[in-house]
């Protein structure tokens, strides 16, 4: 859905009191004010933003210029990557079960459960840092975890 319909969409949700809501992705401004809205009238709104990593997608509502106030309504953020998985047969190596080494995907997950306060005032380039201080797992973590493991590949290290 476009972001006028996605805000119409919300708008309604709002009138009916959900208490739950999944939004795939907030496209603008108006439609991340309306989900943020909802969070602060009590609902749980989990939704998606496109972005390379949690510092871009809040990097990304900086530029929205959202109310302030509803800003603090944000409690978590997180980034996802798909990356491919090695073969648990052959390890990487080439077998008759997989021919290239390569399995299926395997998520790496970076999540921050603590933001800065005030982080939206921050500079852009404190936000990253002050993430990792309050104990971001980042995709560079999850990515060398998964290596350790044997899961993925050390070349497919692009987090």
């Amino acid at each position: 859905a476009d972001g006028h319909r996605l805000l119409e969409a919300l708008q309604l949700l709002d009138e009916g009191q959900e208490r739950m809501l999944a939004i795939e992705e907030l496209t603008d401004a108006d439609s991340a004010q309306a989900a943020l809205q909802m969070a602060a009238a009590g609902s749980l709104v989990v939704a998606g933003l496109e972005a390379d990593c949690c510092a871009d997608a809040l990097l990304r509502l900086q530029t929205w210029n959202l109310p302030e106030s509803l800003l603090p309504q944000l409690r978590a953020v997180c980034s996802q990557r798909l990356v491919p998985s090695l073969c648990q047969s052959c390890l990487g190596a080439g077998c008759g079960a997989c021919q290239s080494g390569r399995v299926g995907l395997c998520l790496l997950l970076e999540y921050a459960t603590r933001l800065p306060p005030r982080w939206w005032q921050l500079p852009e380039g404190r936000l990253p840092q002050s993430l990792l201080d309050l104990g971001l797992y980042s995709l560079q973590q999850a990515a060398h975890d998964k290596v350790r493991q044997g899961l993925i590949p050390e070349p497919d290290l692009r987090a």
